[in-house]
């Protein structure tokens, strides 16, 4: 009975709280903010609102809002208690609400104090797991131990003017023609899934800094200057800008608040301590009553403005749900199921302080009144409000407007062109709006001839001394020109293997404190790169290494800004660190520490795995395409691969047997064998190639030619192209019928090798540093000799006196190693302590190194 009495309370309660809140919706007023307000977010009557938004109240200058009670209730999650916070002499006026309001709900606002006055505004209806919880970022960045990723280049060591670069590092080169601006320039590649490069480059190409990120992560490359003397790069796998010192120190990040998603476009940071960034909003939608018949629950992404302060909080949101509408985007169909329909791609603060927003899809440059957040005025696209006088192509999915320094009203942006009404071309491109008379006037621009385009990204940034530096990023080879005020072309820099957002130039000098290291793996060695930027002042580095993080002790010196290391323990996980020692002999701290499992290969292995399909078909795909009606089975007999074919498709590729994550090594010899036949006389398509486009066959394998007789094919060839760690075998069998049966895949290094020596003779003699250093029970020591020669290695005390000759005979040219133990002539354990060893030749070459020994 007390059950059902307290239950009635309940529903009753209920229906009262129905009541009053229906009933004070229907008393809000539909007017815009009160007057004695200047900014009010959100703003009344919008929709779309984000559950974890704040709320922001602001004054005219010269008046306070301390008197200010606020009410916040949520129709469905009830009365929300939050945080107060005062900013600006307490003339802007936040609420944080401590808990999240509930999707789909409206909310009404009461104010009472210095202003009376109430409205509402409706939650998105976004799921829960489509809202950004910034506990769930990877935080894997964080840690001081990165994982090792493959290169994807020659295994050669590459070098511009003394800067060792990765193996995957972009392939760049520069032309001048004439006199430059002073400064740097900055760009960020985008080149795998794997590794990404912030980068900073001198005219003539050679790195002044680089750093590489693992995965999609500079993403956009706005990788940049700001005025407060710092750098920025967007994340992706973090989805942040991070925010470095010139010691290239990672000393702050910025993410949009409210729940979204931060932009990759743009991070504006202010000698105020505050950021401008662009928020990524995505909204269900029910398009199919509009008059474009779209989709009854469309994704639609659009963006937002936020400016946030020293302490992280939104002070200021524009947001474009209650600014634009979808029918201003043009050239777009809005009935697809998910699209974006503004693709907002640069911000900038004019001369007046308010903010300029370009809106690519929208083929716009908004000006937005930064105290109100009302737009000031529009320019192109379907809401242009000014008439351009001497232009007839206008602009159209324009990239990076920004106002000219000491021109009011004058803006500098890369014009895409992708709807120039005559054909599509792009252009650097700057207009003089006259906001009286609302005309625009070309002043200036800058044309390839003949024209080129690039249908997205790109920048044209005006530099000090007049210049133009321009970003063509998807215009290849061709990444980026600086021009003169007269179109001469000053500079221009080429890229292969990779584009950039943005590419600018700024001046800019910093040092990096400690090396940074790189660690690429090969089959035979493992390769440590490092650079300590910005220091002249390096005179060795010093190698650590170790198989437990905690276990790291010293390798060895060298002069080199890389080493290659083989005597290394195999298939476990090694640790490495350098440090730079400076000429007055101050070792700096570590740098980061890299980690690597070492998987040498023998050459004689098999780089197919399960080659003889003694694990079934474990490893291998199998991909039918088109019409193409086919299975493949194990014979459990003999273990071959049956491939039963019913309907051969219409392409050879409609039936495709394949591995995939095949490695090989630039210039290396390579033999590839298997044994197959089939029912009937069949031609089977083979290839060793790239796993993605342009498909790069690797190797001269192509048809074979299958009887019902087993046949053993072998096709040895050299590893022409770039070296690829990520190829792919396939087999195509398409437009055949009947069975294939394939047997004893085999793909392996293709020469034969010596405990002694290599085929492959070395062209100077050289005595290398032996491994490991310091030793304990061995260590080996290798050595070349160019010629055929009478050669003695000896080992020699710090005084001089020899303990052990370790070779007196002759050798013909070729690369050699020996094995010491430890011990002198008589066979008795060495003390320990520091030696010598010398290599001499009958042609006159001499080496002399150090070791240490530690017994």
């Amino acid at each position: 009975m007390r059950y059902k009495i307290k239950k009635m309370i309940k529903k009753i309660c209920q229906y009262v709280f129905f009541i009053v809140i229906v009933t004070t919706l229907f008393s809000i007023s539909n007017a815009e903010h009160p007057a004695e307000l200047s900014y009010l977010f959100p703003v009344p009557d919008s929709k779309f609102v984000s559950k974890s938004t704040t709320l922001i109240l602001k004054s005219h200058p010269g008046k306070t809002l301390s008197d200010m009670n606020i009410q916040v209730t949520g129709f469905q999650s009830g009365i929300h208690n939050g945080e107060i916070v005062y900013k600006d002499n307490k003339r802007t006026f936040i609420f944080k609400p401590y808990e999240h309001f509930t999707a789909g709900e409206i909310v009404t606002v009461q104010l009472n104090g210095t202003i009376d006055y109430h409205y509402r505004f409706t939650i998105s209806e976004k799921p829960d797991e489509e809202y950004l919880d910034s506990e769930s970022l990877d935080q894997s960045l964080q840690s001081n131990i990165s994982k090792f990723y493959k290169s994807s280049t020659n295994q050669e060591v590459r070098s511009v003017n003394g800067v060792v670069l990765p193996a995957d590092f972009p392939q760049i080169r520069t032309y001048q023609y004439g006199q430059t601006a002073p400064g740097k320039i900055f760009f960020a590649s985008n080149i795998t899934q794997l590794s990404n490069y912030i980068i900073i480059m001198e005219n003539d190409g050679t790195p002044y800094f680089y750093r590489r990120y693992p995965g999609y992560s500079p993403g956009s490359g706005d990788f940049k200057v700001h005025p407060t003397g710092v750098l920025s790069v967007y994340l992706y796998r973090s989805r942040e800008y991070i925010v470095l010192d010139s010691n290239y120190q990672e000393i702050d990040s910025w993410v949009c608040g409210n729940g979204y998603l931060t932009d990759t476009h743009e991070l504006l940071l202010l000698p105020n301590g505050h950021a401008f960034l662009i928020a990524q909003d995505w909204q269900y939608m029910d398009l199919s009553d509009s008059s474009w018949h779209g989709s009854p629950n469309a994704h639609v992404m659009g963006n937002h403005i936020q400016e946030i302060d020293e302490n992280k909080d939104v002070v200021f949101e524009w947001r474009c749900w209650d600014n634009y509408k979808l029918t201003d985007a043009n050239h777009m169909t809005l009935k697809a199921s998910s699209f974006e329909y503004i693709h907002m791609n640069s911000l900038a603060i004019d001369y007046d302080g308010h903010i300029i927003a370009s809106a690519r899809n929208l083929s716009e440059v908004t000006k937005i009144d930064h105290q109100t957040g009302e737009m000031i005025w529009r320019f192109g696209g379907v809401n242009n409000q000014f008439e351009i006088l001497n232009d007839e192509h206008g602009f159209s999915y324009q990239h990076y407007v920004k106002p000219v320094q000491g021109y009011p009203n004058r803006y500098l942006m890369f014009d895409n062109g992708g709807y120039h009404y005559t054909y599509p071309f792009s252009r650097a491109v700057e207009f003089q709006l006259d906001t009286i008379n609302m005309t625009a006037e070309k002043v200036w621009e800058f044309r390839y001839t003949p024209d080129r385009y690039t249908n997205a990204m790109c920048s044209a940034q005006r530099l000090d001394n007049g210049n133009t530096f321009i970003d063509w990023t998807r215009r290849p080879p061709l990444l980026a020109c600086e021009v003169n005020e007269a179109q001469d072309i000053l500079f221009e820099m080429e890229v292969i293997g990779t584009s950039s957002y943005r590419t600018c130039r700024y001046e800019w000098e910093g040092m990096l404190l400690v090396p940074e290291l790189i660690c690429e793996g090969y089959p035979q060695f493992v390769r440590l790169i490092y650079n300590k930027f910005g220091d002249n002042n390096v005179d060795h580095y010093n190698i650590y290494g170790g198989m437990t993080s905690d276990s790291i002790k010293f390798i060895q010196s060298t002069t080199e800004a890389y080493v290659d290391l083989k005597m290394l323990q195999n298939n476990i996980d090694w640790y490495f660190k350098v440090t730079a020692v400076d000429i007055s002999g101050t070792e700096s701290p570590f740098s980061n520490m890299v980690q690597i499992f070492v998987d040498f290969m023998p050459p004689e292995e098999n780089m197919i795995i399960n080659g003889d399909f003694s694990a079934g078909i474990s490893y291998w795909d199998f991909d039918l395409n088109g019409e193409a009606d086919a299975t493949m089975d194990v014979v459990n007999k003999d273990k071959k691969m049956e491939i039963t074919i019913i309907d051969g498709g219409s392409d050879r590729q409609d039936i495709q047997l394949r591995q995939d994550y095949i490695g090989l090594l630039h210039d290396i010899s390579y033999l590839f064998e298997f044994d197959a036949y089939a029912d009937t006389n069949t031609l089977v398509d083979v290839r060793i190639q790239e796993s993605e486009e342009p498909w790069t066959a690797y190797g001269r394998i192509g048809f074979v030619f299958l009887t019902n007789q087993k046949e053993h094919f072998s096709f040895p060839f050299v590893m022409e192209s770039a070296s690829d760690f990520n190829a792919r075998l396939v087999f195509n069998c398409g437009l055949n019928t009947g069975n294939i049966y394939i047997d004893n895949v085999v793909l392996k290094q293709n020469f034969s090798s010596s405990e002694e020596t290599d085929e492959q003779l070395p062209l100077e003699s050289s005595l290398e540093q032996n491994y490991p250093n310091p030793f304990n029970n061995s260590t080996e020591f290798h050595y070349k000799l160019s010629r055929k020669s009478k050669i003695k290695i000896v080992i020699y005390n710090i005084l001089g006196q020899k303990v052990k000759t370790l070779i007196y005979s002759t050798k013909p040219a070729g690369n050699y190693h020996i094995i010491w133990d430890g011990k002198n002539d008589k066979g008795m354990d060495l003390a320990s302590g520091i030696y010598l060893y010398r290599i001499s030749t009958d042609y006159g070459f001499t080496k002399t190194r150090k070791l240490l020994l530690i017994k």
